[in-house]
């Protein structure tokens, strides 16, 4: 009713407040909501004096800065409250938040240089990804690209990941400098070396030249990233060759891309079960199906596909193993056309078969002298059906030899 009434009033409330603050002198919430009365009825002058006690038992308790700071700036006591922010700032360095407040009220200001200095000293402690990220976006806000491109560079320097040299690639890619976007990637893979082979940026660098246009550069880039990455850091960058070969390359590029692809699914399939010779069958029917055939790929593959002996010495074990060594035979005189190589694969194979002590096979021997009566060696034939008949005489190898004969 009166200011009798008001001053009795402010007396019982200060003395209920002091007497809690008494019996719980380091329970915050109570002078945070002292020092917010106060400031209600204007008193800044006792909020503020609230506050600096409060400080005096915990100047670590984070929200009593912010309180106090926004005390200060909900009643646009500027100087006030730059006073609180340095001193958060120096006491809590760490506490990204006072940090992200301070420079945003300044901004609001229109404090744009004092902003500046505040982000300028909060780098200094190489705060996290975040904070340089609001750095850039108050930098972007003023339009200023040169401090931001600074900005940018010397956070690479301090986080040398390949996501920061993807962040300075894209600012210079929405500012429409390309050519700076490019050496920014190109430094990335110069001074990250090894670190830079990672699938995400290597398939954002693609996307780069591929939006420039620059077509060959992104089928080398991926060319390249497809023979350094391990296999199996690769499926997104197949997948995404594959659709780019679809969209920009040659019929022979894309069926390169399809062959690489289905190379690794057998690869992978392989990986976990070497003896399933099916999946050698399929390797090398790949192989020599392909536009152009590598004969040292195929080789390759037979020579990995017979290194996977059968462990059980059963003939139905060891059936689809010889098929690898006749078919193996075959492409060295049908499309190798090595006839000394064929005739070696031959003979290995007799050597791998236990002819005497458990099983032979008649189709081996039989396809054997067939070839060397492709080459018109009849002695040699005869020679290797009389050793077949020594060693293991089956009725198919002397039909075979009398049908010779006759």
């Amino acid at each position: 009713m009166d200011q009798d009434e008001l001053k009795d009033y402010k007396f019982t409330k200060r003395k209920e407040f002091e007497e809690k603050l008494r019996m719980q002198r380091h329970h915050m919430g109570t002078w945070i909501k002292y020092a917010e009365w106060e400031a209600s009825i204007t008193e800044f002058a006792r909020a503020r004096s609230v506050f600096e006690r409060a400080m005096e038992i915990d100047y670590q308790h984070i929200p009593l800065w912010l309180k106090y700071a926004e005390m200060e700036m909900k009643n646009k006591h500027v100087q006030h409250a730059r006073n609180v922010w340095d001193r958060a700032c120096k006491h809590l360095p760490r506490i990204d938040q006072f940090w992200y407040k301070y420079a945003y009220m300044e901004e609001m200001v229109g404090e744009y240089d004092r902003a500046r200095e505040i982000f300028e000293q909060w780098m200094t402690w190489e705060p996290k990804e975040n904070a340089w990220d609001a750095y850039v976006q108050f930098e972007e806000r003023r339009n200023d690209a040169d401090k931001v491109r600074a900005i940018l560079l010397r956070y690479c320097d301090v986080f040398p990941t390949a996501e920061s040299y993807v962040k300075a690639a894209r600012f210079e890619e929405k500012n429409r400098e390309y050519d700076r976007a490019r050496s920014v990637y190109e430094r990335a893979m110069a001074e990250l070396g090894k670190e830079a082979l990672e699938e995400n940026f290597l398939i954002r660098f693609a996307k780069f030249e591929i939006k420039c246009k620059q077509f060959e550069r992104a089928k080398l880039l991926l060319k390249y990233a497809l023979d350094k990455l391990p296999e199996s850091k690769q499926t997104r960058l197949r997948n995404f060759f594959l659709d780019f070969q679809k969209q920009f390359g040659t019929r022979q590029d894309l069926e390169d891309a399809v062959l690489q692809k289905r190379r690794t699914i057998l690869e992978e399939e392989l990986a976990k079960d070497s003896y399933n010779y099916d999946l050698w069958f399929d390797y090398a029917r790949l192989e020599e199906q392909a536009g152009k055939v590598d004969i040292e790929a195929v080789r390759d593959v037979y020579e990995r596909a017979i290194a996977n002996q059968p462990q059980l010495l059963e003939k139905a074990a060891w059936k689809r193993y010889i098929y690898l060594w006749l078919n193996y035979a075959i492409f060295e005189e049908d499309i190798a056309e090595n006839i000394e190589r064929c005739q070696q694969v031959y003979d290995k194979a007799l050597k791998v078969v236990p002819h005497e002590s458990h099983f032979s096979f008649s189709k081996l021997w039989i396809a054997y002298a067939q070839f060397l009566l492709r080459r018109q060696d009849l002695q040699g034939a005869r020679k290797l059906l009389g050793q077949a008949l020594g060693r293991c005489p089956r009725k198919k190898l002397f039909r075979f030899y009398c049908d010779l004969e006759f």
